[in-house]
């Protein structure tokens, strides 16, 4: 009698235990793009973000100004992988009056800067990121 309540409990626990798994196998099924999706979100590569354009609205920008907005576009995409970088305005910079820049003094040195405007003055200058060549394209 006790070898075959023995062998009866050793059923009764395999039995339970095929149930879990089968439960455990079920909702691993249905869960799958779900967990799927959390698991890339927490150690999956995370995607950078530019938060460009950005406007600027000043009274008067000096040529420094001008430098270190070029800088901070030039570095910010330069720095994404390539197939992410893109063409973008990284910034927009208006101003109230008309502004003349000495173009030498605003190009930051190992950048490479193309200022299309016909006049040497602006109210409102684009800074523009060029993903061929990387280059900073300033137009008005």
């Amino acid at each position: 009698m006790i070898k075959a309540q023995m062998s009866l409990e050793y059923i009764v626990k395999i039995t339970i235990l095929l149930v879990v798994v089968i439960v455990i196998t079920g909702m691993i099924i249905n869960f799958y793009d779900q967990i799927k999706a959390k698991i890339k979100e927490l150690f999956g590569r995370k995607e950078p973000e530019v938060d460009f354009p950005k406007i600027i609205d000043k009274t008067s920008f000096t040529a420094g100004e001008v430098s270190a907005y070029i800088e901070s576009c030039h570095s910010t995409m330069s720095s994404l992988p390539e197939e992410v970088q893109d063409n973008i305005i990284c910034y927009l910079l208006r101003s109230d009056t008309i502004i003349t820049i000495d173009t030498g003094l605003a190009t930051p040195g190992g950048i490479t800067v193309t200022w299309n405007w016909v006049s040497g003055t602006f109210d409102e200058m684009k800074i523009e990121y060029q993903d061929v060549g990387n280059e900073i394209v300033i137009s008005d």
